[in-house]
């Protein structure tokens, strides 16, 4: 019941080949990243890697300008971030300087002529984490990169048991029962899909793009 994706890749590659050679993904090693870098490496882009893992820290302005110095991307997909409501709520002075630092120093110190895609969220900002995101969105707006706000994602390579659908699958595989702590309605988009519309907003000129999935109230996935 996943929604179908916005374009057709095989009609994308060669014009996405002509269009950046070179790629900066921050956030590389989460779900997201993970799935990004993949495909851009599928699309015959090259890429360079950048997370708080392999020692790059967003909220560093001169790491961050060595960085950029250094691997002289033609895009950078800017997906580091604090992700979760719960550890914003936990720790706001890192979600905001994560959010909006980070952001701030990467869509200031990339190249001139680079193009910058930031993950957005889809959330009101009416809490810790949605308006770090909010602030993060107005700083790119300023500074003319892309902001893609999207819902909530599902699909392979997720291991993140905190989260709703990965949390649930791992709890059945022990012959546990699934954990309801709200059932609320949320949106989901799948992951392929997501990626799909990361690369076909390098084609577009900058704006905020929202993507939104179908929605699910959480005893529904759960049951599923």
């Amino acid at each position: 019941n996943r929604p179908a994706p916005d374009c057709r890749r095989g009609n994308q590659v060669g014009r996405l080949a002509m269009s950046f050679t070179r790629a900066l993904v921050t956030g590389s090693s989460g779900f997201i990243g993970r799935a990004l870098c993949t495909r851009l490496a599928l699309e015959g882009v090259e890429v360079v890697t950048a997370d708080i893992d392999s020692g790059i820290d967003v909220t560093n302005r001169n790491a961050v300008s060595s960085l950029t110095r250094r691997s002289t991307p033609d895009v950078i997909f800017h997906l580091s971030a604090i992700t979760t409501p719960s550890h914003a709520k936990t720790d706001p002075y890192t979600c905001y300087a994560t959010n909006v630092i980070g952001t701030l120093n990467i869509v200031n110190e990339a190249p001139k002529t680079c193009r910058v895609i930031v993950a957005g969220t889809y959330l009101p900002p009416t809490e810790h984490y949605s308006a770090s995101k909010e602030c993060a969105a107005i700083i790119a707006d300023r500074y003319g990169a892309t902001v893609f706000q999207h819902s909530n994602v599902y699909g392979p390579g997720d291991l993140n048991s905190t989260r709703l659908i990965p949390g649930t699958i791992q709890r059945l595989l022990k012959n546990e029962r699934p954990v309801i702590h709200n059932d609320s309605t949320r949106a989901f988009i799948y992951i392929d899909d997501l990626i799909d519309n990361y690369l076909m907003l390098v084609l577009a000129p900058p704006c905020r793009f929202s993507l939104i999935g179908p929605y699910w109230k959480t005893s529904e996935i759960v049951q599923k």
